[in-house]
């Protein structure tokens, strides 16, 4: 079976009697370096409706507008539109890939391929593309991305540009905790503002980037694929001091980010894979100068439009227990004042959010809010080891605590997290969980809050 797709359109859906939709999101990048896409779709009856006229239109031919069966070949044409490179999804609900994620297709005379696995007997008649999902189109990215948090005002900022050319800070082990190698290392001043980008001919970070200065820094649209450096063998965690400790021996320092200012961090667009690394995604410092008060009045931390997959850990294992790997930690017994999590995805085969309170509950952050959030197992870990294990999506203290369309994806069902020493669930279970509202179990209906396609290098600003 064939069915054809233009490129403004990037995503369609065919529903079985059981309303079990496929959608297909067609996404193509231009000579500009942007990323384009449009969603559409598709159910059992109906006229195709909705939309541009403008635009290139969806079609499906004849007798093959019943998917009669589990497989089919997509094709897809250009339509006069200049393009770079294409990327396609294929899954369930609109921008899922459980399908098929194809990653970048970099060959732009690529017009079609072939998915296995999908529901059968699905008629392809669309329907009105208001009925799905909504989309994040390039042309309204403020609006689609619906962010309720705004960026720090940045004054002056220094402009700091990772590319093919920025030079490279060599790292020792000096935690002995894993290995010695290259990192990005920035130290701008306490005082100045600073903006990181990545240089358009920059096309993955294969190194940490630590930012150790700054007062309100933000990072934009980078995405990092973390090398394995020489002499960070791909083995298993070793253990070499306290069995509480967390020991990321395959990357070097440990942490893709570490952020260290004296006032607001702000990570948006960002798109990392730590598959094989043992490391925590995005790590939180601060300078030795501020005070417990400074802290808590002014140290914020937002990570917003983002995700990071591929976060690996151990569980109980014989070198103890607590290797792993977080998507979130604030380190080094430094507390924060704020943390905000908003349009977020991340994979892993251990922890999620570790917010520690170090200070104890006079020093909880004034926040701790998550919104837009889905969290769930990285399937690439499940046959890797007996010691890994899926755990909690979030630990954490606060004074004030906001959860608002989260979803816990857990394969073992722990749709919980501790916040203030309390178990908090999409369920309640009697005298050990409270239900919250805003906790939802299994993956989100909507897809990925912050795919592949439209963070890293293809990111556009909602700001």
């Amino acid at each position: 079976m064939a069915l054809f797709i233009a490129p403004v359109v990037n995503s369609f859906a065919l529903a079985d009697d059981a309303n079990n939709e496929v959608h297909v999101q067609l996404n193509w990048k231009t000579p500009q370096g942007s990323w384009e896409k449009q969603r559409f779709a598709y159910k059992d009856v109906g006229e195709m409706s909705g939309g541009s006229a403008s635009l290139p239109a969806l079609t499906t031919e004849g007798s093959e507008s019943v998917l009669a069966e589990s497989s089919a070949t997509f094709n897809w044409v250009a339509n006069g539109t200049a393009v770079r490179q294409w990327w396609v999804y294929v899954g369930s609900v609109a921008g899922g890939a459980q399908y098929l994620n194809s990653g970048r297709i970099t060959d732009a005379s690529t017009r079609s391929l072939d998915v296995t696995g999908l529901p059968v007997n699905a008629s392809t008649t669309p329907a009105d593309a208001s009925t799905a999902p909504a989309s994040r189109s390039v042309d309204d990215s403020s609006s689609n991305w619906a962010n309720t948090v705004q960026p720090p005002e940045l004054v002056n900022p220094l402009r700091i540009e990772i590319g093919p050319d920025t030079p490279l800070t060599y790292w020792g082990d000096h935690d002995r905790v894993g290995c010695e190698g290259l990192i990005y290392r920035f130290a701008p001043s306490w005082s100045k503002d600073v903006i990181v980008t990545m240089h358009p001919d920059m096309d993955v970070i294969k190194y940490p980037v630590w930012v150790e200065g700054g007062r309100n820094v933000r990072l934009v649209g980078l995405e990092m694929r973390p090398k394995v450096q020489e002499g960070c063998g791909v083995g298993q965690a070793h253990q070499v001091r306290d069995y509480r400790a967390n020991i990321h021996p395959r990357l070097v320092g440990n942490k893709a980010f570490q952020l260290k200012q004296a006032g607001t961090t702000w990570l948006e667009g960002i798109d990392v894979d730590l598959m094989g690394q043992e490391a925590d995604c995005f790590v939180s410092r601060n300078p030795d100068h501020l005070s417990r008060a400074d802290v808590k009045a002014n140290r914020n931390f937002y990570i917003v439009n983002s995700r990071c997959v591929g976060i690996e850990g151990l569980d109980k294992s014989p070198i103890g227990d607590g290797v792993h790997g977080d998507f979130f930690q604030n380190q080094g017994r430094d507390d924060l004042g704020s943390l905000v999590i908003e349009n977020a995805t991340y994979r892993t085969s251990s922890n999620g959010v570790t917010l520690h309170a170090w200070g104890g509950e006079s020093h909880w952050p004034r926040l701790f809010s998550m919104r837009n959030v889905d969290y769930g197992w990285d399937l690439r870990y499940s046959d890797d080891s007996r010691y890994e294990t899926f755990g909690l999506a979030f630990t954490g203290s606060a004074d004030r605590v906001v959860f608002e369309n989260v979803w816990l994806n857990h394969g073992k069902g722990l749709d919980y997290g501790f916040v203030n020493g309390e178990r908090i669930g999409a369920t309640a279970r009697s005298g050990y969980i409270k239900k919250h509202s805003g906790l939802s179990a299994g993956a989100s209906p909507t897809g990925e809050f912050a795919t592949a396609a439209e963070t890293g290098r293809q990111y556009t600003s909602s700001f």
